[in-house]
């Protein structure tokens, strides 16, 4: 199991700054959680739009 985390260790490049990859997390995640509401709001809006009822006949 050792071998493993050396391995990780010496393979991966260090950030300077720890505070720039948390801010590159925040960030991306704002994004992907963007996209997921928006994609939610189409596919709300196009439902709404197809299954509204057509209420003309009622009112004649």
């Amino acid at each position: 199991m050792t071998d493993n985390t050396e391995a990780d260790k010496a393979g991966s490049p260090r950030s300077p700054k720890p505070a720039e990859s948390r801010e590159e997390r925040l960030s991306a995640a704002l994004r992907q959680n963007l996209k997921r509401r928006k994609a939610q709001a189409r596919s709300r809006k196009y439902d709404l739009s197809t299954e509204a009822p057509n209420n003309s006949d009622e009112n004649s």
